[in-house]
C-alpha cells in the first residue's frame, strides 16, 4: 500500500492522549479501547496533519493534531478502522485482515469513535 493520507488525529504520543481519543466513562473498558486502538495505530506512519476546511496545519499542530499515513504494513483493515469505513465480514477476510470467524454476514463490526475537538 503506498504512503497515504487516512485522517487527523489528537497525538497519541502525548500523556493525555487517552482523554482526547476514547470516550468511555468506564475507565478499565476506556483503557482497552485506547490500547487497541495504540497497537493498531503503529501500523501506520504519523506525520503532519492536512488542512481543514476551517484550520490550517499551523493551527491543527498548535491543537496537538497530527496525521494518520498509511504505511507498507498497513493493513485494509487498520485503514478502514481510522478512515472511518465500514468494516464487513467480506473485508475481514482478506488475507491480511483475518479477526473473527464468529460473527453473521449480516452483522457489521462498529469502529471506535474518535472524537477530536477543534
Amino acid at each position: 500500500m503506498r504512503r497515504e493520507f487516512i485522517t487527523n488525529i489528537y497525538n497519541p504520543k502525548l500523556p493525555d492522549a487517552i482523554n482526547h481519543l476514547v470516550k468511555n466513562d468506564d475507565e478499565k473498558r476506556k483503557q482497552e479501547l485506547f490500547n487497541y486502538m495504540i497497537e493498531k495505530i503503529k501500523e501506520l506512519e504519523i506525520g503532519d496533519p492536512q488542512e481543514t476546511e476551517t484550520k490550517s496545519v499551523e493551527e491543527l499542530k498548535a491543537m496537538d493534531i497530527v496525521g494518520l499515513y498509511s504505511g507498507p504494513n498497513t493493513s485494509r483493515y487498520v485503514f478502514n478502522f481510522f478512515a472511518g469505513e465500514e468494516i464487513t465480514k467480506k473485508n475481514l477476510y482478506e488475507p491480511e485482515n483475518v479477526i473473527v470467524d464468529a460473527i453473521e454476514p449480516s452483522e457489521k463490526i462498529t469502529k471506535v469513535e474518535i472524537d477530536i475537538d477543534y
